[in-house]
C-alpha cells in the first residue's frame, strides 16, 4: 500500500514538472534581477511604476510612470533605454501569438534589468 502512495506522489511530482515547463512557458533564460513585464500590467521596480505593451519578437514599448509623469521608451532585445531617469535594459521577450495570430497577446511578457542612470 505504501509503495502504491509513493508510486502516485512520485507521478503526480512528474506531471507538475511537466506543466511547468511546457504549459507555462516562462519564456528565456533571463537574468536572476530581472523583472518580468506581462503585457499591459504594471509594476513598481523601486517606486517607479513600469509597464509593458506593444511585445513583438524583438522588441517591446515601456512606459515609464513616476508619480503624474509618464515617459515611453520603445527598446530592442539586448538594448539600454531610459524614461524619466529610470534606466534598463530589456534582456528577453516571450510573445504571444493570439487566435488572430496576431503577436503581442496579454500573455505575452518582457524582462527588463533596472540599471543606474548614466
Amino acid at each position: 500500500m505504501r509503495r502504491r502512495q509513493v508510486g502516485r506522489a512520485a507521478l503526480a511530482a512528474a506531471i507538475a514538472l511537466m506543466v511547468a515547463g511546457c504549459g507555462g512557458q516562462e519564456g528565456p533564460d533571463v537574468p536572476e534581477d530581472a523583472v518580468r513585464l506581462v503585457a499591459n500590467q504594471p509594476v513598481s521596480v523601486d517606486g517607479t511604476v513600469v509597464t509593458a505593451y506593444h511585445i513583438r519578437e524583438d522588441s517591446a514599448k515601456i512606459l515609464v510612470r513616476i508619480g503624474e509623469e509618464a515617459e515611453t521608451a520603445t527598446v530592442d532585445v539586448g538594448s539600454h533605454a531610459e524614461a524619466l531617469g529610470f534606466a534598463f535594459r530589456l534582456v528577453a521577450v516571450s510573445v504571444d501569438v493570439g487566435d488572430d495570430d496576431v503577436p503581442g497577446g496579454d500573455r505575452s511578457v518582457a524582462w527588463i534589468v533596472a540599471e543606474s542612470a548614466a
